[in-house]
């Protein structure tokens, strides 16, 4: 009988949770000076795609959205942000008008002999 229960073999269930939020521990218990330690969760605070069941925490940092990735959830919000996008004609007009001056702001102004210094620097090092 001893034989039959020693070769006897429990086997728990596995659960599967899929991913959990990341858990980290700082400092160290010291009853003598009362100190505990710190416990960290890193939750998915900048979204995230998961491809298997998960336990996350959503919404800690603020407003989050966690939506299916189906080609008809997709394709409904590219046609909410088109159909507020207005005339494509007006954003060509607006670049038309707007970037000869956001250009000359914004690129820097080379003289001449500034360019010829550069330049002779360059064949000096080659």
């Amino acid at each position: 009988m001893s034989a039959q229960v020693g070769s006897l073999r429990l086997a728990l269930p596995r659960i599967q949770v899929g991913a959990l939020p990341h858990f980290s521990m700082s400092g160290k218990f010291d009853a003598q000076s009362g100190s505990v330690p710190s416990v960290h969760v890193n939750w998915y605070a900048s979204g995230g795609v998961f491809s298997s069941p998960s336990v996350i925490g959503v919404g800690e940092a603020g407003d989050e959205a966690v939506i299916p990735l189906r080609p008809s959830v997709l394709r409904g919000i590219g046609e909410g942000i088109g159909s507020t996008g207005g005339d494509p004609s007006e954003v060509i007009e607006w670049l038309d008008r707007n970037l000869p001056a956001i250009i000359q702001r914004y690129t820097p102004v080379t003289l001449e002999r500034d360019l010829d210094r550069h330049v002779r620097a360059v064949m000096a090092g080659a």
